[in-house]
């Protein structure tokens, strides 16, 4: 059977599409990139066999082999070096969780925290169970989609017991990041409410005012949490989750270019092409044509 893939694209092209994603389990053989990519989730890896290294904002991070490794996938990151051992390739595990999800559990403030700002953590110690855990979820999530939410409780248990337990950062943050105010439980709250209103309109024109309205947040109040949580313009994340949508449609549809343009939520071809050049220094069709 072939292993889904995170961010697939409904075939009704008729319906709107998940802005963010969903939760899934991916077991695959990584590869490295040649371009920063984001995404709106939480990320769970462990890696099974093989060396490798991320590369988030200009920063390496090694990924250590047998221990899961958590981070903000929403942060520009990219596989700058993997490679096998022992004559077989590397071999990893990918569990993607929705950003707006892991941010309405509750209990989970200090983890919330370090990885909203841009923090990449492990456990203090290999755990044992957590392989026999990661293939369970593995298997059972390709088996049945009414597994989801049992994968996802199960999740939740083993980063509540990491967080208990303490973590290594395997990157530092910058200093101007690590410097500022944590966010309150509240704060974390309404971002979550807000990451939920996009991820669901992404495909519809969005303002300031109507993200503040749905989530029953003055506009200028929602804007400059957002930015204190996110670490990021509220503006800005919007067409990073766009661009990342329109990026999946080029690579696994055929869909003529206005089309896309307007599914990811740019209503004018021209826009997109604009922002799309700049994020990826090159044009969208040229872009497909080479990937």
């Amino acid at each position: 059977m072939k292993t889904p893939n995170a961010y697939s694209i409904k075939n009704d092209f008729s319906q709107p599409i998940d802005a963010i994603g969903e939760f899934a389990v991916i077991y695959k053989e990584p590869q490295k990139m040649e371009h920063y990519h984001w995404h709106g989730h939480i990320e769970v890896n462990w890696l099974e066999t093989g060396v490798m290294s991320y590369l988030f904002d200009g920063q390496e991070v090694d990924i250590p082999k047998n221990q899961l490794l958590l981070f903000n996938a929403s942060i520009p990151h990219r596989c700058l070096h993997v490679e096998g051992e022992k004559g077989e390739p590397a071999r990893l595990y990918n569990l993607y969780l929705p950003l707006d999800a892991f941010l309405s559990w509750t209990d989970m403030e200090e983890i919330q925290q370090i990885l909203l700002a841009g923090g990449v953590v492990t456990g203090k110690k290999h755990e044992v169970m957590d392989y026999m855990f990661i293939k369970n979820w593995h298997e059972d999530f390709l088996s049945n989609p009414e597994y989801k939410k049992l994968i996802s409780l199960e999740l939740m248990a083993r980063i509540y017991r990491l967080q208990l337990e303490g973590w290594e950062e395997k990157r530092l943050l910058p200093q101007s990041l690590s410097k500022r105010k944590k966010p309150t439980k509240g704060e974390i709250s309404h971002v979550a409410r807000i990451l939920q209103f996009i991820s669901q309109n992404l495909h519809q024109p969005l303002t300031i005012a109507e993200i503040g309205k749905n989530v029953g947040l003055h506009p200028n109040y929602a804007m400059n949490l957002f930015r204190k949580v996110m670490h990021i313009p509220l503006k800005k994340y919007i067409i990073r989750m766009r661009l990342h949508r329109a990026h999946i449609l080029l690579l696994e549809t055929d869909l003529p270019i206005a089309i896309i343009s307007y599914k990811a939520g740019f209503h004018s071809v021209s826009r997109f092409y604009e922002v799309f050049k700049q994020e990826y220094k090159i044009a969208p069709n040229l872009y497909r044509k080479k990937y």
